[in-house]
């Protein structure tokens, strides 16, 4: 049997909710600008700012924005250069849908 700690449960917690604000976001959105990154994680810690949270909570998403957002978009680089390699991998609006 596991037995979780609160600060690991916070931590999963945590992270659930800023992964879910990233695929909020429109990532086609300006996708050719050179600060494509800096906007979505911009809109993100917004979002993170503007929860009702205790403060706590709040300082522990917005240490997670960063991070949760490079693995987000480390995931479509990878899936957009296999997209255009094979007709195997999902379209563009099947993965938007999903998300």
């Amino acid at each position: 049997m596991i037995y979780a700690t609160i600060p690991h449960l916070l931590d999963m917690c945590a992270t659930s909710i800023v992964y879910r604000l990233w695929t909020r976001q429109d990532i086609y959105e300006n996708w050719s600008e050179d600060d494509h990154w800096q906007l979505l994680e911009s809109k993100v810690t917004s979002d993170v700012e503007n929860l009702p949270l205790p403060k706590l909570v709040e300082s522990r998403l917005l240490s997670i924005v960063k991070p949760a957002g490079r693995h987000f978009f480390g995931f479509f680089d990878v899936w957009l250069s296999k997209m255009v390699t094979s007709e195997k991998w999902l379209t563009r609006g099947m993965l938007s849908d999903c998300l």
